[in-house]
């Protein structure tokens, strides 16, 4: 017998719909109700509906039940975010408000999935490496994001990594997670990257030469038809399979084809029977682009159907892909429950890389993340530790260049730390700093980032490759790495309806390279290198053409141009304040201007210029512009680097001043931040400045 749900969804009188939870739980509801909050309800209650016989299990009730895979207490929260009634009181449980989370984006319940989201962000810190499995699992990239950012960047430590939460999961996932935690700036974070070779396997194509070909076969009938275990039918002789030794008995089939061929059901798939049989066929053999996988797989049916010399060739085929590629033949066998083969491609795999960027496989997106786990883990407790060389584990250690963004001729670099110590870390030599007077089309090589495993590892002295340095290294892993990052390109903005990121392009010819303590919090604010992938859902559409005037003075008396930011917010401006303060907008307005024409159709007075920052930066900027009281100065370093990088950009030479200033006086609390962004923008005297304020912390703090 079902049970109902709690007030108010007991059975009120006026609702017209019931949902049937997984456990027996009846909800009475409003299809109303539904229909405004959801447009998956909207769409479903539009459609026409069968009549409900009343039964037992429903009892005795004529309104249509509409049965859900969720359970009642998940239900009760969601519907509860949706009804206007008092809300219930905010989830605690991580693993609970993803259910909810979950099922709010599965039916489509805009507002219910945005109150969850702001739940499951709270929750974010208390359980990152939970919510990272979670975001990955639901495809949320940001919260992913987010995810991977919360957690400690002092606790990178393989083992420390990883969650159980993360065993359904994707290897793929988890190895991004520690790229991103070694320093790497990674996304997205959900989704792999575009690769060259599929995982999937090809199917069978009619037309390959090494199959029979449609005129051999309409000269040489087939006499017998495979049929695979995905339903690809596969026409052949039986000649061919006896000369091959195939112990398939044909005589006992039940099924024929319209002309009276018999069929043959094979529990293999159609591309391993394809390639079995090209191989049966003379002069057939592999393709050199074959995987370890496929191998192994015609292997197992050659065997399995008597084939023995086709399953030796396989064989020997399969162990030379294994010798090539060992650590996608380690997933792969482990994935196939192949022991001796993963036991086999184990001791090879631990010879390569196995957390660089370059250890990636495909073979990690359909492999779940505790086989890598495990795997990290052998490979740690196998390894000898070093003799000279006191490293916690797993005795990993980042070193990292500073980078003087300026011609060689720059003077500054006496003034950059050359040691550098932290809590419990002491790197006794870092590199100094060097010039790079061109933007790398490439990746640095070697790059900035180096894995230090050798008692006394040896360091490129001042980016020469021929110059070297030995150096001895005192750490503890369990203090902050330092971290470095580089870019072409920035990207910073923000819309204030959605309240995320969205990122704009702002030119930087240079890399920056930075050494920051908890660099994800410090550095990565500031340094967006790629960008976030959002839901294009309605709210996302909305928010892009909503436009809203900006506060007075920039709201619309007598101007004669429209500034429009990021967030649709429009600054009704002065071409003759603008042309009389910047260089830039006197040089743009000097220019012929095309004829406006407004969305309806008919000619505009005013002229609309879009811009890529946002209307809080672009109101500060304005206002030490205009002949107003002049904005309060800002307190927190990543707000005035977006009014100086504006005030740069578009050349306003008094706002850059000013906002140098006020630069200046935030150096001293924030020193590697301040340097970073010195460095991003090509601010030597900045640079130098925030180098200066780092090394007296140093000192102060006895580091030095």
């Amino acid at each position: 017998m079902a049970a109902k749900a709690r007030v108010p969804f007991h059975g009120h009188p006026r609702a017209d719909a019931i949902l049937q939870t997984c456990n027996n739980v009846l909800f009475y509801v409003h299809t109303d109700v539904l229909s405004m909050a959801s447009p998956f309800f909207d769409q479903l209650f539009s459609l026409p509906q069968p009549a409900n016989i009343p039964d037992a299990t429903s009892g005795g009730n004529t309104l249509p039940i509409i049965p859900i895979s969720e359970d009642s207490a998940t239900v009760d929260h969601l519907l509860r975010l949706c009804y206007p009634i008092p809300r219930p009181p905010p989830l605690t449980n991580i693993g609970t408000v993803a259910k909810v989370l979950e099922a709010a984006m599965k039916y489509e319940l805009v507002e219910a999935v945005t109150s969850m989201k702001k739940i499951f962000h709270s929750l974010i810190s208390t359980s990152p490496l939970d919510a990272y499995a979670i975001a990955c699992r639901l495809k949320l990239e940001t919260e992913a994001s987010m995810a991977a950012r919360a957690h400690p960047f002092q606790l990178t430590l393989v083992g420390r990594s990883y969650s159980d939460a993360m065993k359904n999961l994707p290897a793929g996932c988890y190895f991004r997670l520690l790229r991103y935690l070694q320093g790497e700036t990674f996304t997205p974070f959900c989704e792999p990257l575009p690769s060259p070779r599929s995982l999937h396997q090809s199917q069978p194509d009619a037309n390959d030469s090494a199959l029979a070909s449609p005129e051999v076969l309409l000269q040489y009938p087939a006499d017998v038809i495979l049929k695979s275990s995905d339903g690809i039918l596969i026409p052949t002789h039986r000649l061919l399979l006896a000369l091959s030794g195939a112990t398939i008995n044909i005589d006992q089939t039940h099924q024929s084809d319209s002309s009276g061929v018999p069929i043959v059901e094979i529990t293999h798939s159609g591309a391993v029977l394809h390639r079995l049989l090209r191989m049966c066929h003379p002069g057939g053999s592999y393709q050199d682009s074959e995987t370890f996988e496929e191998a192994r797989l015609v292997y197992d049916a050659a065997t399995k159907l008597g084939m023995l010399k086709i399953a030796d060739i396989a064989r020997r085929n399969s162990e030379v892909l294994r010798e090539r590629a060992p650590l996608t033949a380690y997933l792969v066998s482990v994935r196939r429950g192949w022991e001796t083969d993963a036991k086999a491609a184990l001791s090879r795999a631990l010879c390569g890389p196995l957390w660089s960027a370059d250890a990636y496989v495909p073979e990690m997106e359909v492999t779940s993340a505790k086989v890598l786990r495990d795997l990290y883990s052998y490979h740690y407790q196998r390894r000898e530790p070093p003799q000279a060389c006191m490293l916690d584990l797993p005795r990993l250690l980042q070193v990292s260049s500073f980078a003087c963004l300026s011609p060689p001729s720059c003077v500054c670099g006496s003034d950059y730390p050359t040691r550098s110590t932290f809590a419990r870390t002491e790197i006794s030599y870092v590199w100094p700093p060097h010039s790079l007077t061109r933007c790398p089309r490439f990746p640095l090589t070697p790059p900035p980032l180096l894995r230090v495993a050798n008692p006394s590892p040896r360091f490129s002295f001042g980016g020469q490759p021929d110059q070297y340095s030995s150096a001895r290294l005192l750490s503890s892993s369990k203090s902050p790495f330092p971290h470095v990052g580089s870019s072409i390109s920035s990207y910073y903005g923000r819309t204030s309806l959605l309240g995320v990121h969205i990122l704009l392009h702002l030119s930087v010819e240079f890399p920056f390279y930075t050494v920051p303590i908890h660099a994800e919090v410090v550095a990565r604010d500031v340094h967006q290198t790629c960008p976030p992938r959002f839901p294009l859902s309605p709210v996302f559409f909305l928010s892009s053409i909503m436009t809203t005037k900006a506060a007075a003075p920039f709201n619309g008396h007598r101007a004669d141009v429209i500034l429009r930011t990021t967030d649709n917010v429009d600054f009704h401006a002065h071409m003759n304040m603008l042309c009389v303060a910047s260089p830039f907008f006197d040089q743009m307005f000097s220019l012929p201007q095309p004829p406006v024409i407004a969305q309806d159709g008919t000619s505009s007075p005013v002229p609309t210029i879009p811009l890529s920052e946002d209307s809080q930066t672009m109101d500060h900027l304005l206002r030490l512009c205009y002949p107003v009281a002049k904005p309060q100065p800002l307190k927190k370093l990543e707000l005035v680097a977006k009014v100086l990088v504006a005030a740069m950009k578009y050349e306003f030479e008094e706002a850059t001043v000013l906002m140098k200033t006020s630069f200046h006086s935030l150096i001293k609390s924030s020193p590697l931040e301040a340097y970073a962004i010195s460095c991003r923008l090509k601010l030597e005297k900045e640079a130098s400045l925030s180098a200066k304020a780092w090394k007296e912390k140093l000192k102060v703090d006895g580091a030095l």
